[in-house]
């Protein structure tokens, strides 16, 4: 009984690590909402929005969240408004701005 618990929990570790290993692979797309919690998303808008991995696409997100920053702060001293600005990396795979199915 002990070694069928076993098998089915190996059976089981390697069938949910397959999917995790598949997102990994593929490339990562930066998306920009504005404003934040609109659901309105558009791809970032920068020279690239795809990147091979999950980390170079968050590194491009931090550096037009900075320069976006200094933007805003150059903005602030002249009296305009900036809106905010939501970044998000995912999977190539996942387009936030198709229609939700239940």
């Amino acid at each position: 009984m002990a070694v069928m618990t076993t098998i089915v929990a190996l059976a089981l570790a390697v069938l949910l690590a397959r999917p995790a290993a598949a997102v990994a692979d593929c490339a990562w797309v930066l998306w920009n909402e504005t404003p934040p919690g609109s659901g309105r998303f558009a791809l970032a808008d920068t020279m690239q929005v795809a990147f091979d991995t999950r980390a170079a696409c968050e590194r491009a997100a931090r550096a037009l969240d900075d320069a976006r920053a200094m933007s805003a702060d150059e903005a602030s001293t002249r009296g305009e408004r900036v809106p905010p600005m939501f970044l998000l990396c995912l999977p190539d795979t996942v387009d936030p701005r198709a229609p939700k199915t239940k």
